[in-house]
């Protein structure tokens, strides 16, 4: 709908400014007179034109407003390294900071990429290197944050993500899909990495809640997915992961060397930064770059 707004020419404009020559009544001026004399039949029309050209204005800069200035639902607030965004259409273009997101969209990170996303409700999204992460669905009201819906999918690689107020406020209608499980938020602060075979997750704030895709949990469903087979990682379950491999009935619950994933710095076990010279060149980068004051950071590759 939006594209065909664009096409509004000139003169449709004009004619739309017609059809607001009934506004001065709207906005609460009173309909001419019969009998007016020249001089003030004159400004009552002059002030009639002007109410209707304000109008037509206002109607113009909605009409030509850039797509991500309607539809965006929040920004790129950090990107190290190469990444790029696609858009729901497949079009594709490189990363950088201050970029709009909009619903449909996927980041995908290179080898050195690292990209930060701020949401409208103040969710956070760190997406690291070699990842792919699908904003699926994203619908969130200021006004009633209760029917909030949020759908994110990560198809490879890691995440960390601080929940906003809309997973806050309606916490049973955020949904974090990977390859092969379904992950449920309460209020959190957590780490993902996944592949086809296995997904892993670690809490640092809140709980989580993990099950695998059966007939009763399905990727495209919000219910169904708190069944038997659920299973609930929190926060003071220190030191422990939530892991699931395919082939294997339900998630289970793994002890993990101290930092854990999501919060190392130097010691990163996805990767050796030893033996990985483009992960560690964008981890110095970050650090070198990142400000502590900003809330963004709660989001960043050390933590």
């Amino acid at each position: 709908m939006i594209g065909s707004c664009r096409k509004v020419t000139l003169r449709s404009l004009w004619f739309l400014g017609r059809q607001f020559n009934k506004l001065p009544e709207t906005l609460g001026a009173e309909p001419m007179p019969k009998r007016l004399s020249l001089s003030a039949s004159r400004a009552f029309r002059f002030r009639q034109q002007i109410l209707s050209l304000a109008a037509c204005v206002i109607c113009a800069v909605v009409l030509w407003l850039p797509n991500d200035a309607l539809a965006s639902i929040g920004q790129v607030t950090l990107s190290i390294g190469f990444s790029e965004l696609q858009s729901a259409s497949g079009a594709k273009r490189p990363v950088t900071k201050g970029d709009a997101i909009e619903e449909g969209d996927t980041v995908i990170t290179s080898a050195n990429g690292h990209v930060h996303l701020r949401f409208v409700d103040g969710g956070l999204v760190s997406v690291r290197p070699l990842s792919i992460f699908v904003i699926q669905e994203f619908k969130y009201s200021p006004q009633n944050p209760s029917v909030a819906l949020i759908r994110f999918s990560l198809a490879t690689g890691e995440i960390r993500s601080v929940s906003g107020a809309a997973a806050k406020a309606a916490p049973e209608r955020f949904r974090l899909n990977t390859p092969i499980v379904a992950i449920g938020v309460r209020g959190t602060d957590f780490f993902t990495r996944s592949n086809a075979e296995q997904t892993l997750a670690t809490v640092n704030y809140g709980a989580i809640v993990m099950t695998p895709f059966d007939t009763n949990c399905r990727p495209d469903a919000l219910v169904g997915c708190d069944g038997q087979r659920a299973r609930v990682l929190s926060a003071d379950m220190t030191g422990l992961a939530l892991v699931y491999r395919t082939g294997t009935f339900d998630p289970g619950y793994q002890s993990l060397p101290n930092p854990l994933p999501g919060q190392r710095d130097k010691n990163d076990s996805s990767a050796n930064p030893a033996q990985d010279p483009s992960k560690q060149n964008a981890e110095r980068a970050l650090a070198a770059r990142q400000v502590a004051t900003g809330p963004e950071d709660l989001v960043s590759p050390s933590r």
